[in-house]
């Protein structure tokens, strides 16, 4: 059976990061802590991401839908931007 080269690269890419961590799960945490506390106040690599959304990339994101939990969900994250 032959491999899929998306499937392989992403393992390939996994295997790396837990070499340079040495194995070490706990050293693994910390760094992926590091770089989530990094994205959030958007230092470091990600000082261009913006916080909210590209309305171009996600058209539908704040359209109304048929399903009440789906709409209320998107009036709490709106919402939650505007604080």
């Amino acid at each position: 059976m032959a491999g899929d080269p998306l499937i392989d690269e992403v393992r390939a890419i996994r295997q790396e990061v837990v070499r340079e961590a040495g194995n070490d799960l706990a050293l693994l945490c910390d760094r992926l802590r590091e770089i989530e506390r990094q994205f959030h106040s958007r230092t470091g690599p990600f000082t261009d991401v913006p916080v909210q959304p590209v309305p171009e990339l996600f058209p539908l994101m704040n359209k109304p839908t048929e399903d009440p939990l789906l709409d209320d969900l998107h009036r709490m994250r709106q919402r939650n931007a505007e604080t």
